[in-house]
């Protein structure tokens, strides 16, 4: 996977390509369902392996999305296409509905205990410390899952795929995954220091917000819009920091999202 993500440094179309047909080949190998199958095998035994500490079996989801996302990033429209065909969006979806952060709001509210194998210190003495591992863990691969999605709208030719993606994701299951970004994120203090940062689940959370906003335009019955007024603090929160630019992209406006340094915040 590691290799296959290299081809698609530089979003170079015809290699790319590659990892879907091989024209030259009596037989073409679609690498990147194989990828997609790959993942969905992993996808029952994510949660457990997070808690278990298993970084292997985490890491290789992780590079998994990424992989599909850097090949469908330029865009390339053959790849969107492709992949939107394989029950990707239901993969997403099972994952954000199973991996969830330890306490939406942190601090002395994060009681679990994860035990890692082969840890020979006591449970009460390393808890913050291995829930800050979990946690970072899991928004390494929310993030990386919603990074795959956003990949999917990159210079969208038609309205197949938004509406696909409108069908398909249960949108109530990103909110509450922003929700609990918002959550963790002004309630960061109480945290402990450790792996997970602040920094990362703002990032997560506008990931959800732009994605959600994105494929907005494409709602005519504004479902996306009625789930994001389900939670006006959360909203505003993400709103204040993600700016955009609309684009023209084959004669389409496009547009684009960005996170906002935090000088340009009100009182930053």
């Amino acid at each position: 996977i590691k290799m296959m993500r290299r081809l698609c440094t530089g979003q170079h179309r015809a290699l790319q390509d590659i990892l879907r047909v091989q024209k030259l080949n009596r037989e073409t190998v679609d690498l990147l369902n194989d990828v997609y199958r790959y993942m969905t095998a992993l996808e029952p035994g994510l949660k457990k392996a997070i808690e278990a500490g298993d970084e292997s079996i985490v890491e290789g989801a992780i590079r998994g999305w990424l992989m599909l996302a850097d090949a469908m990033q330029g865009p390339n429209f053959d790849n969107q296409s492709s992949l939107s065909k394989t029950g990707i969006f239901d993969l997403a979806d099972r994952i954000y509905s199973k991996i969830r952060y330890t306490a939406e709001r942190g601090g002395p509210a994060r009681k679990a205990v994860v035990k890692f194998k082969n840890s020979s210190i006591h449970p009460e003495e390393r808890s913050f410390e291995v829930l800050d591992q979990v946690d970072d863990q899991r928004c390494r691969l929310k993030t990386a899952v919603t990074t795959c999605l956003s990949s999917f709208l990159e210079g969208v030719q038609d309205d197949a795929i938004p509406q696909q993606m409108i069908m398909t994701a249960q949108w109530t299951n990103i909110m509450s995954q922003m929700v609990q970004c918002y959550e963790m994120a002004i309630g960061f203090e109480l945290l402990s220091v450790g792996t997970l940062k602040k920094d990362s689940v703002i990032q997560e959370g506008l990931g959800y917000y732009a994605l959600m906003r994105n494929v907005s335009s494409f709602d005519d019955n504004n479902s996306i819009d009625r789930v994001l007024s389900t939670h006006k603090r959360a909203e505003a929160y993400f709103k204040a920091r993600t700016g955009y630019v609309e684009i023209s992209r084959n004669d389409k406006l496009e547009r684009l999202f960005f996170r906002l340094p935090d000088n340009c915040l009100v009182g930053g």
